[in-house]
């Protein structure tokens, strides 16, 4: 299954933890990371000055996803469908006005893994319970 989450909110990691941000936080030590779903420079600059809005940023983003779409089927191909991992970045979904790249980009992957789970962040106690 293919998870997301924030950094921070680690009741909601999963098997192996792949970061999809430009930064991770200080004393998160992680080998791996997928570059192409990391927004560019430009848009999260344009993001973080309130220069685009949530649409903008969207569409902006769709296109760079698209450009890179041929890598991420090849990345999604080498998936163990047994394999747990955990998309993560620094939203936390408990922020008043969270919206976070992962949501757009667990959209993207759905269409090719079916086993993912549609964006939500999902704790392990919900887990257990399925």
């Amino acid at each position: 299954m293919i998870y997301t989450a924030s950094y921070f909110q680690k009741e909601n990691h999963h098997g192996k933890l792949v970061p999809i941000s430009r930064t991770v936080p200080k004393g998160f030590s992680t080998k791996d990371s997928l570059s192409f779903f990391i927004p560019s420079s430009n848009l999260l600059k344009d993001w973080k000055a309130k220069t685009i809005t949530k649409d903008e940023y969207i569409a902006r983003f769709r296109e760079e996803i698209r450009i890179v779409l041929p890598e991420i089927k090849q990345w999604l191909k080498s998936l163990k469908p047994t394999e747990n991992l955990t998309l993560l970045c620094w939203e936390k979904t408990t922020d008043k006005n969270y919206f976070c790249h992962r949501d757009l980009i667990i959209k993207f992957i759905e269409r090719d893994r079916p086993d993912c789970l549609g964006g939500c962040d999902i704790p392990n106690k919900v887990l257990a319970k399925v």
